[in-house]
């Protein structure tokens, strides 16, 4: 048996998320089946974690395992019949025991918006309104985040996971006059937790939230009285990195 790990990159609008799910439209159903087609032989692969619908991918990492190896250049061979909104960057040879998503040491999300209306960005970015906005409270909420802490009030569905503690090494805005960009990078990440997170930022910076509020529910895990979630297309996974 040989095992294979994918880089690719991919644009989320048009896909219910990275995850299978049946008669639905996912990156993992797409690349399942132009696999499978190039390499013919039904391959199953297994990413570094899940994606919402219409989230992007800068950078993502999925492995595959095939009986025989192969002696062509197969991220080419894939490129040309995925679609235009899927890219393979590189295939390497990886361990037997080698895991996409267990093995990732960190992952960096960045939520990008605009503030002027740009057709260009319709699907890549997320339009807001600047006048109103407290950058400066942006900038200190930002550096709330940082460190170990209990996630439980941002993420929707904490019953799932055996417990929501995550290390923040990295969350910053960084702002200008057309655009913005909010970047976290973390050992772990809950279910809708950047998206929550950025969404109760902004409610603060607009003043329709209390500061006094978003602290207690980091701080003290009250929970959030309604679900803000930042819209879909602005956010990217943009890094994963691994022990060397």
């Amino acid at each position: 048996m040989n095992k294979y790990r994918l880089e690719l990159s991919y644009k989320g609008t048009k896909y219910k998320g990275w995850q299978k799910q049946p008669n639905q439209e996912t990156v993992q159903n797409t690349l399942e089946d132009c696999l499978s087609n190039v390499l013919r032989s039904p391959i199953k692969v297994h990413g570094c974690g899940r994606t919402d619908a219409g989230v992007h991918a800068n950078q993502y990492f999925a492995d595959f395992s095939i009986q025989n190896g192969f002696d062509y250049d197969l991220p080419f061979r894939l490129n040309k019949v995925l679609p235009n909104d899927i890219a393979i960057r590189s295939c390497i040879k990886i361990p037997l025991k080698a895991n996409a998503q267990l093995d990732a040491s960190s992952r960096t999300y960045v939520y990008h918006i605009h503030f002027e209306k740009d057709p260009f960005l319709t699907e890549l970015s997320t339009y807001y309104e600047a006048t109103s906005l407290d950058i400066s409270i942006l900038e200190k909420l930002g550096n709330q985040v940082l460190g170990k802490t209990d996630f439980r009030s941002f993420c929707k569905r904490p019953d799932l996971y055996k417990h929501t503690f995550c290390q923040i090494s990295e969350s910053k805005w960084s702002v200008n006059e057309k655009k913005a960009s909010y970047t976290i990078e973390g050992d772990r990440f809950l279910h809708g937790m950047v998206r929550l997170l950025v969404g109760a930022m902004l409610e603060v910076a607009y003043g329709r939230m209390a500061e006094s509020t978003f602290l207690e529910c980091l701080q003290n895990q009250t929970a959030l009285e309604h679900y803000n979630y930042a819209y879909p297309q602005g956010l990217y996974l943009a890094k994963i990195k691994y022990p060397s």
